[in-house]
């Protein structure tokens, strides 16, 4: 939801518009971290419970990337400067895909071999 609504740039769209889009994802991302963090508890209380399976690995390990990601672009829409709301959420998408692609690699390959 959050790709599919950050503007490529800001050329082209109205003061008034670009407002309500960064209002709007601020809230997302804000409400989102909430929701994340709710889940990230429960999927730990049911490990400290239950142990460890593979698909709670799994779940723990894209919950805190999921929450960390959201914390750094609500961190820099609220710490930088207005103008480059645009730029800074496309520098969190950049930097984070790489962690997205290594944790997959690990899914896929490693935490089968773990849970053999």
């Amino acid at each position: 939801l959050l790709l599919g609504v950050t503007p490529v740039s800001r050329a082209g769209l109205s003061e008034q518009v670009e407002t309500w889009i960064r209002r709007g994802v601020v809230a997302v991302v804000a409400l989102t971290i909430l929701v994340s963090v709710y889940a990230l508890a429960a999927i730990l209380y049911r490990t400290v419970d239950f142990g460890f399976t593979i698909n709670r690995v799994i779940v723990i390990g894209w919950n805190l990337i999921n929450t960390t990601a959201l914390g750094f672009m609500l961190s820099g829409l609220l710490r930088k400067p207005r103008e480059t709301w645009v730029e800074t959420l496309q520098e969190v998408y950049s930097r984070l895909s790489v962690v997205y692609l290594a944790w997959t690699v690990l899914v896929v390959v490693f935490i089968p071999l773990i849970f053999r």
